[in-house]
């Protein structure tokens, strides 16, 4: 948990306690005496208010649900019950209470008796205020319900609660002298809520239409009815609450009229073209529908939805909806699918679900065994928070429950596809808790990597656009953008669409005037079309008689304007010179400094603006500064910078950007070069080239060394198109291209974005040329060894880096020299070569240490490594890596720590350190993702799918390298694509499932020989052949060692032989060939006894081989003694692990391993 959702909890953890002490105190205020509870209140609600805002908060305007609720029965109460009793039952209610006010965001204001008041939107704005406090109210009832019937039973006594609801502005603040103050809401609104409370009856929820509006698609409402209240000349209409719908209906639309769907026909069409594909073709699709508030998504959905029930009755619909306050509910919208799938009341006990659900599953998969069949009750129990007994869950680690549920969760939702087809909805997705969105992203991957599942399912999924592309949010919508995914954006309507709106939901043209003036205000938003004739109708400005008219002059109607225009008058309502001062400060951006703004404004002074400012609730000071001595503003809302710069003059803008990067220019230095994105930025809308170039450059330069990768390449990208925008470009032009060309060739590698790199590629290369530097040409050689090497081009690779050595001779540049010797050597490694690969590593490594250069020293050692760890000479290949990592740490070099500790991780696995291996790999993969290195984390978590394989975790392996898998399809990382498919393979032959092994084997071989990699090749040779085996395709398992014998052979890897031996040695005995059998035995047994078991990939298995085959032949005393070898292999490698829950892991969850275990107990 992140310490800023520490924080939250903690706030609101000690709100709860506060306002439950006061809900105590006023409870007991019988026993307690006015005196001793007044003082006591006064103190905490002093702490309370200090908590909720700061001494210095203005007052401000907000729009709330305000909620009065008060105990009926309390009386009664208190007249037969002792004071003590009476407070402690009443201590309890409240407690309750307040928790269910809490959940859905509300905010207690205040306790008087046995009433309590509380705030949806104050003194924090919730935006759908309106839907939480009627949840609140439903779920207080609801608790003091149950509270009641216990109160009956135990002292025979009942109470009930009578609530009300009011919607509206009120003035939200701080009220009283320093120690009474608080921070409350005064208004109208407050007063006709405690008028509602009075007027509801005893055990209901009365609302004013106010509160409604938006409710009637949500709850189930009472017929309207108009009554009088005290203070109000004009009746009230009110609306009891009587529960949630069982289905969501259509939230919009003006109350009693109804008009089809506008404007979205294509974006349906494409849905249902989709369905229908997807029932052709038994495929899993997921469509995202994407858009911001209003625009329609959710009337898009329900439209499908009608479709789908007239024209495919037999589709099941599972519908499930995020909402703000389930954000960190865990599982809540994969619940809610759960619930709908298994047809399971929210009010069913844990008694009643249980049965329900197990007699889901039963129906969905008759065949399963009772062990699978106790792990997925035990994993939906979880996902519904019910406490079942004996779940076998409970006995597992979290991550281990986790992915326990997610396996259970992936089996049902294919099951249940398998026996029908499914329409999944998932909506608001922007409010899903995280488990739910990790479960939706890992099934929707595993949807990418294979699309024969079983069955049919249409996953469609509504949300708004991610505010931030890295987010969870962000990555999932992203990955709903690659086939065979697809989304839907949903824009704005057009002027057409929208009066054809308007007049299918008045069933007649309106005037052309009040037409235009509509359409314009609510620029295309279907939502503030409805809401702005509903204000209409409600003012008295349209009314029916028969149709519709209009009642006032258009030019004396006011309409509810957009936020933009909203935003617009606040502004235009200053004073002029605060206008101007507020304008010129968005003009330095949404964050601005209050000296600079001093400087580019005519005024004496600009604090008295900005004070007005901080009154108005436009923007704020900040309590720290990026700028030394210098106060530090923000904008409430990026829109309100927005809308006030946009207000300026281009010709003004201009200028005022001029003098403010010349401000920020003065000020730089080495320890605030965060300016310099500022300062190109505003050099750039100044219209500044150089400078701008110049800045850009530098933000780029920065920005690439903290890997903070897109914004690099937005600098170097901008600065690009300035500089080649200029007329003509003299030598310094050039060489600046050829520097920012560079920069951005760079970070296109880092991120694996092969396509821009080539591009970039070609043009540094014909830069160099025209330059004629020796030097330029090297690094370009280089930069071209580089990207044939991740794009797997292994020979033009080598011959790139001959040609970056010949250029770094020619302008004696020994760095050089020695990066294009390990480029050279690299090539050889990935070809097999390695004697040559060594001689040159081994020349760079003297060049490196002569020239003092510990970063290029570092790559050497780290390719020495390498070339150990493939002759199977562990220690040596450890040793190069520690020292490796020691430069790489002393150079604080994030890029060359991930190497070296990524190659540790696979060397301790070979040695046998599993736990070691597991740490260096997880600090591994977090230096990845912290540098964005996509690459690298692929292979991490290739290399962490192997680790856990070894430890018998074959789920867990199998995710990890289905990620790797589907990583280096993206990164077009043919190498690191074929690694994950071999491991694969190997995977599901420990799983029994050969013929998938047999699929995936293949896709590594076939790999293999099209980028060259025979070392690769040699090694899904040997998988293939073991996966044949498998499906008793002998034959051809046969064949398949043979030629990884060859290419072992061929590359010195004598030992490895040793693993397609032992798997000869079995197929012989399959075909019933005992003497070849032996003979194969006979040679693995030599092998080991003369020379050992390093550079062996599988020692045990080679040993449990030998066992095979002597039993088979009666050679009982040599069979016992491989088995006696191979435990005491497996009792040496376990003791090699320092961790006690890996070692045991390592002995009790491999199937090979227990048996050995087996047969030496």
């Amino acid at each position: 948990m992140s310490g800023v959702s520490r924080k939250q909890l903690a706030f609101q953890q000690e709100l709860t306690d506060l306002e439950t002490t006061i809900a105590g105190i006023e409870a007991h205020r019988a026993v307690l005496g006015d005196l001793v509870a007044d003082t006591a209140l006064e103190l905490l609600r002093e702490k309370l208010a200090t908590l909720i805002q700061p001494d210095t908060a203005p007052d401000e305007r907000k729009r709330v649900t305000v909620l009065f609720a008060d105990v009926s029965g309390y009386t009664a109460l208190s007249e037969n019950l002792d004071p003590e009793d009476v407070a402690a039952i009443m201590n309890r209610l409240f407690e309750a209470v307040t928790v269910e006010i809490h959940r859905y965001g509300g905010t207690i204001d205040k306790y008087a008796g046995d009433a309590v008041m509380a705030l949806f939107g104050a003194p924090q704005a919730l935006e759908n205020h309106e839907e939480m406090a009627a949840r609140a109210a439903l779920a207080m009832q609801q608790v003091i319900k149950t509270f009641s019937d216990d109160l009956q039973k135990d002292r025979g006594f009942s109470l009930q609660m009578r609530i009300g609801l009011n919607t509206g502005e009120v003035l939200a603040g701080l009220v009283g002298g320093l120690k009474s103050r608080s921070y409350t809401v005064m208004g109208d609104t407050v007063n006709l809520a405690a008028r509602l409370e009075s007027a509801a009856p005893v055990g209901g929820i009365l609302a004013s239409s106010f509160t409604t509006r938006k409710l009637h698609a949500i709850f189930d409402l009472s017929e309207p009815d108009q009554i009088s209240v005290k203070g109000k000349s004009d009746k009230i209409t009110v609306y009891r609450i009587l529960g949630e719908k069982s289905q969501r209906g259509r939230v919009r639309g003006v109350s009693g009229l109804y008009a089809p769907m506008i404007g979205r026909e294509a974006e349906l069409a494409l849905l249902q073209e989709t369905f229908k594909k997807l029932m052709d073709n038994a495929a899993w699709l997921a469509t995202a529908v994407t858009g911001a508030a209003g625009l329609g998504k959710s009337r898009l959905q329900n439209e499908f939805i009608a479709w789908m029930l007239q024209h495919h009755p037999q589709t099941r619909i599972l519908m499930s909806r995020s909402f703000h306050h389930t954000r960190t509910t865990p599982y809540h919208f994969i619940g809610e699918l759960i619930r709908s799938l298994f047809q399971l009341s929210r009010e069913a006990n844990a008694a009643t679900a249980v049965h329900h659900l197990t007699a889901g599953l039963e129906a969905l998969e008759p065949d399963l065994s009772e062990t699978e069949r106790l792990y997925q009750l035990g994993s939906l129990a979880g996902v519904l928070a019910i406490q079942i007994p004996n779940n076998p869950l409970q006995n597992l680690e979290p991550e281990q429950r986790r992915d326990r549920t997610f396996l259970s969760l992936e089996r049902i939702f294919l099951a249940a596809a398998a026996m029908q087809p499914l329409l999944i909805v998932i909506d608001d997705l922007h409010w899903a808790d995280a488990l739910s969105l990790e479960f939706l992203d890992r099934i929707l991957q595993l949807i990418t990597i294979d699309q024969s599942q079983a069955g049919k399912a249409m996953w469609l999924i509504s949300s708004r656009p991610a505010e931030n592309l890295n987010s969870s949010l962000g990555q999932h919508l992203s990955l709903l953008q690659q086939a065979p995914h697809q989304t839907i954006h949903i824009t704005a309507l057009d002027t057409n669409q929208s009066e054809s709106l308007i007049e299918k939901l008045l069933d007649q043209k309106l005037p052309e005037d009040i037409r235009q003036l509509i359409t314009q205000q609510a620029q295309g938003n279907p939502f503030y079309v409805e809401e702005v004739l509903r204000s209409l109708i409600e003012e008295g400005a349209l009314r029916k008689n028969g149709k519709w008219t209009v009642t006032q002059d258009v030019a004396t109607i006011t309409i509810p304007p957009s936020v933009q225009d909203i935003l617009a008058a606040r502004i235009d309502r200053l004073p002029p010179q605060d206008k101007q001062i507020t304008q010129h400060a968005a003009i330095i951006g949404r964050i601005f400094w209050q000296h600079i703004l001093n400087k580019i404004t005519a005024a004496e002074t600009v604090e008295p603006t900005l004070f007005l400012l901080e009154m108005r609730q436009l923007a704020e000071r900040m309590e720290e500064s990026l700028i030394v001595e210098d106060w530090e503003w923000v904008f409430h809302h990026g829109l309100i910078q927005e809308v006030a710069y946009k207000s300026v003059p281009k010709h003004v803008r201009r200028v005022i950007h001029q003098q403010v990067a010349a401000i920020l220019e003065s000020q730089l230095m080495e320890h605030n070069l965060f300016l310099l994105p500022l300062i190109a930025e505003h050099y750039e809308l100044g219209q500044i080239a150089d400078k701008a170039i110049l800045y850009l450059g530098r933000a780029g330069e920065q920005a690439a060394a903290q890997f903070a990768n897109q914004e690099a390449i937005s600098y170097y990208s901008r600065a690009i198109t300035l500089l080649m925008n200029q007329e003509t470009l003299d030598q310094e032009g050039l060489e600046a291209l050829y520097r920012l060309l560079n920069g951005r060739l760079s970070v296109y590698h880092l991120i694996g974005q092969r396509e821009s790199q080539r591009v970039d590629l070609e043009q540094l290369q014909s830069l160099a040329e025209r330059l004629h530097n020796d030097r330029h040409q090297a690094e370009v050689a280089l930069r071209y060894s580089m990207y044939y090497h991740a794009t797997s081009d292994y020979p033009n690779a080598v011959s790139a880096a001959q040609k970056a050595v010949a250029f770094a001779e020619a302008s004696n540049d020994t760095r050089r020299k020695v990066e294009g010797l390990n480029a050279w050597a690299s090539g050889y490694i990935s070809q097999g070569t390695f004697d040559q690969a060594i001689q040159h590593l081994l020349l760079a490594q003297t060049l490196a240490r002569e020239i003092a250069d510990q970063l290029n020293e570092s790559i050497t050692l780290v390719r020495l490594g390498i070339v150990h760890y493939y002759q199977g000479k562990f220690e040596q290949a450890k040793d190069k890596y520690e020292d490796g990592l020691h430069l790489a740490r002393q150079l604080n070099n994030l890029q060359r720590q991930a190497a070296c500790l990524t190659n540790l991780m696979a060397i301790y696995h070979g040695m046998g350190d599993m736990g070691k291996a597991l740490t260096y790999g997880e600090e591994s993969l977090e230096i990845a993702q912290i540098m964005g290195d996509r690459s690298a984390e692929a292979a991490i978590l290739n290399n962490l799918g192997i680790i856990h394989h070894a430890l018998g975790s074959y789920k867990i392996a199998q995710s990890y390298n289905e990620k790797a898998a589907v990583l280096s399809k993206t990164l077009q990382d043919r190498l690191i694509e074929s690694l994950a498919s071999n491991n694969l393979g190997l995977i599901f032959c420990d799983l029994g499932d050969y013929e998938t092994a047999v699929a995936y084997a293949n896709t590594a071989v076939n790999i293999d020989k099209s980028i060259g990699d025979r070392i690769g090749q040699g090694y899904s040779l040997t998988t293939l052949g073991r996966a044949f085996r498998g499906t008793q395709k002998l034959a051809a398992a046969r064949q398949a060692h043979n030629e990884a014998m060859a290419i072992k052979q061929e590359l010195g890897q004598e030992a490895g032989k040793v693993d397609n031996l032992a798997e000869l040695a079995l197929i012989s005995l399959s075909e019933e060939e005992n003497d070849a059998a032996l003979a194969f035995a006979e040679q693995i047994s030599g092998w080991i006894t003369e020379k050992g078991i390093n550079g062996i990939e599988y020692p045990l298995k080679a040993y449990m081989s030998c066992m095979t085959v002597f039993e088979a032949v009666g050679q009982y005393t040599r069979a016992q003694a491989s088995s006696a070898a191979a435990f005491d292999l497996l009792t040496s490698n376990a003791n090699k692990i320092s961790d006690p829950d890996i070692r045991q892991a390592y002995l009790q969850k491999v199937p090979l391993h227990q048996e050995i275990h087996r047969r030496n107990s």
